[in-house]
């Protein structure tokens, strides 16, 4: 098995986590499907790579949604590098 055919293996896998994890939330549906498909038809190692890090920032979005969709609104932990985390009063303020 050649190095490329061991990478778009994982890419599929990754990119059906992705298309999974998209199920919920429609605006990443179509990218997720879409990247699916660039994975299987990818013929380079470059083009190959370059797919797979878009899938791993998409993975990474999803988490972040799935993650903030568990906690109450009250309960978000502060500063963990976006302002998603950050409560309403504390975006004002600046940071120590």
């Amino acid at each position: 098995m050649t190095e490329l055919e061991v990478i778009r293996k994982d890419a599929i896998r990754l990119a059906t986590v992705v298309v999974n994890l998209s199920k919920k939330y429609i605006p990443f549906q179509a990218r997720a499907q879409s990247l699916g498909h660039r994975a299987l038809g990818a013929r380079q190692l470059g083009e190959l790579d370059h797919v797979c890090q878009e899938l791993r920032i998409v993975y990474r979005e999803l988490l972040e949604l799935e993650y903030y969709q568990t906690i109450p609104q009250g309960e978000r932990p502060i500063g963990i590098g976006t302002d998603r985390g950050k409560d309403s009063a504390d975006l004002g303020e600046p940071e120590p």
